[in-house]
This record gives structure tokens, sequence and C-alpha cells, in this order.
């Protein structure tokens, strides 16, 4: 988040507590295997058009997309936003309903 970013660029440490947070992390069934059978370039071409879909799936929920390593994504809902009550994990919920919906019927440009 920008607020933590302009800390941690003056040195300083960011710590906040939240009472409440929903924390959704996830990785792709398979990918070991299916990415040894395709080349670098076919890994990443499929990747980054899988993960752009889930990001503008991420925005459309309002929840906060922390990272993305590989095949994982971890998003998070009433961080650093705050919600109310079950707020965020509803969104949270919400977006990973969609995702899954997503990954069903998943296929690159190229058909892939």
């Amino acid at each position: 988040p920008p607020k933590a970013l302009r800390k941690i660029k003056k040195g300083q440490t960011c710590v906040e507590k939240y009472n409440v947070a929903t924390v959704f992390f996830s990785d792709i069934v398979g990918y070991t295997a299916m990415s040894a059978e395709m080349s670098a370039i076919q890994v990443m071409k499929m990747l980054n058009e899988f993960y752009t879909e889930v990001d503008k799936i991420a925005t459309k929920h309002k929840v906060c997309k922390i990272q993305t390593i590989g095949d994982a994504y971890m998003v998070t809902g009433g961080v650093p936003d705050r919600c109310v009550g079950t707020e965020g994990a509803k969104k949270v919920a919400l977006f990973a309903i969609e995702t899954i919906e997503l990954a069903k019927d998943f296929r690159t440009s190229d058909g892939a």
C-alpha cells in the first residue's frame, strides 16, 4: 500500500494492527507438471494472461492484491482498507468464487 511504501522509503518501520482481516492464498493445481511440458515463453504468457484477468477480478471486488509469485496469488480483504464486520470476508469470498470460475474455463489467447 502507498502509505506503507512511503514509510519504508523513509527508513521507518511500518506496522499496523487490524482487528478483522481476510487473507486469500491460491496456486494453480498441476502447475509444476503443466509448466514442465511448456516452453518458458508459453508459461510466462499463460501466467500473464491468467493473472491479468485475476487482477481485474480483484479490482472489481475491491480486494487488495498483495503479491503474485509464480503460480501463487495473494489478496486481502479489510487490509489496508478497513472493512466493517464481515465485509472484507465477503469481498474475498466473491473474488474467490469468480476466480475459480475463471480458472475452470481459462484458455490463453492462442487457445492453449
